[in-house]
C-alpha cells in the first residue's frame, strides 16, 4: 500500500477536520444574490469540450466551435480518444473583458475578447512525440491578467505547473518528486487554484490531498479520510486564506476562511465538473457535465446549458476575477 506524502512546510495533512454537511437547492427562479455598489456583478461562463463557449452575465467575446479543427475529437496518435472533443478548461481575464480556451490534449490557447496571448504549451513541446505529451487540464489567470498557469499531468502521472505571461513559477508535485521530498501519491492530480495575489496557488489530487506553493497556505486537505467519489476541483476563497474542494458526487469541503454553504452529495444529477467562486459574495457555483448549474450562499442563478440552447459535454466553468483591471 502506498503511503501519503507528508512533506514538511507544505502540504497534505492527513488530520481529520470538523466539517459542515448539508445539502444545497438548484436554483430556478430569479437571481438572489446582489452585488454591492461598486462592485461587479456576478457570473459565469460554460465550456463544452467541442469548444461551445455559454456566457450567464459574463461577456461573450468568441468561441473556438467556430472553427472545427480547433476542438476536433480525433485524437492525436497514440493519445486515448476524446471522441466529444478536446478543448478541456476556460479561464476568464480579471474584470470579465476576455478569457482563454485551453486543449487538453495539443496544448493549444485561444484567446478572446481582452485575453491577451502569452505563447503554449503547444509551443512549448513543438516537436514532441504526441505520445510524450502531458495532459492539459487546466488554464488559470494571473492576478492582473497579464499571464496564466496550465496545469498539466505527465506520463510520472504527477502535477506540472507551466507558466507564460507574468504568472511566476513556485513549485509543483513534479519537482517535489524530482526532489525526493514525497514518495508516492495516493491519487491523481486534478486541478489547481491560484491566489488572488497571485504568489502562489494550490494543487488538489483526487484523494483529496493539497499541495501549496508560494504564498498558498496549507489549511488542510481530505486526503485519507473516506470519500464517496473523486474530487475534481479546488477554488480559493477571496481573501487567499481558504479553498473548497468539490467531488464528481457535488461534495463540497471548505477549509480556512471558506464558508461551507451546502452541497449536492447524495442528490440526483450529473457528475459534478468543478465548484467556482463567487467573485462578490461567500457563494459559489456548481457545474455538471451535462450543464446543470447549482447555486449556493447567494450566488446567482444565471441559466443552464440546456436553457442556452447548447448541446455537448460541459468541461468546465470560468468566472471573473474579484479583482477587476481598469
Amino acid at each position: 500500500m502506498r503511503r501519503s506524502p507528508r512533506v514538511r512546510g507544505f502540504l497534505v495533512s492527513t488530520v481529520a477536520l470538523a466539517l459542515t454537511f448539508g445539502f444545497g437547492m438548484l436554483t430556478a427562479g430569479p437571481a438572489h444574490g446582489q452585488s454591492a455598489p461598486g462592485q461587479i456583478p456576478d457570473g459565469y461562463l460554460l465550456l463544452t469540450s467541442n469548444g461551445g463557449v455559454f456566457d450567464f452575465g459574463v461577456q461573450f467575446n468568441g468561441a473556438p466551435a467556430s472553427d472545427p479543427a480547433r476542438c476536433a475529437p480525433a485524437p492525436l496518435p497514440g493519445r486515448a480518444p476524446q471522441p466529444n472533443g478536446t478543448c478541456g478548461s476556460i479561464a476568464v481575464t480579471p474584470g470579465g473583458g476576455g478569457y482563454w480556451v485551453l486543449n487538453s490534449v495539443t496544448g493549444a490557447i485561444y484567446p478572446y475578447g481582452r485575453a491577451g496571448s502569452f505563447s503554449s504549451p503547444k509551443t512549448r513541446f513543438a516537436g514532441t512525440s504526441p505520445e510524450f505529451l502531458p495532459v492539459m487540464r487546466q488554464i488559470v489567470s494571473s492576478a492582473d491578467g497579464k499571464g496564466y498557469w496550465v496545469y498539466e499531468v505527465g506520463a510520472s502521472d504527477t502535477g506540472t505547473v507551466d507558466h507564460y505571461g507574468d504568472a511566476a513559477f513556485f513549485g509543483d508535485t513534479t519537482t517535489l518528486v524530482r526532489q525526493h521530498r514525497v514518495v508516492a501519491f495516493n491519487g491523481r492530480p486534478v486541478g489547481m487554484a491560484a491566489t488572488p495575489d497571485g504568489k502562489g496557488y494550490w494543487e488538489v489530487y483526487s484523494d483529496g490531498g493539497v499541495f501549496a506553493f508560494g504564498s498558498a497556505r496549507f489549511l488542510g486537505s481530505m486526503a485519507a479520510r473516506p470519500l464517496a467519489a473523486t474530487i475534481v476541483g479546488i477554488a480559493g476563497s477571496a481573501t487567499g486564506k481558504g479553498y473548497w474542494l468539490v467531488a464528481s458526487d457535488g461534495g463540497v469541503f471548505a477549509f480556512g476562511d471558506a464558508r461551507f454553504a451546502g452541497s449536492r452529495a447524495g442528490l440526483p444529477h450529473a457528475p459534478i465538473i468543478g465548484l467556482a467562486r463567487d467573485p462578490v459574495g461567500p457563494g459559489y457555483w456548481l457545474a455538471s457535465n451535462n450543464g446543470q448549474i447549482f447555486t449556493f450562499g447567494g450566488a446567482q442563478f444565471g441559466g443552464t446549458l440546456s436553457m442556452k440552447g447548447g448541446h455537448g459535454q460541459v468541461s468546465s466553468i470560468g468566472v471573473r476575477s474579484n479583482n477587476p483591471i481598469p
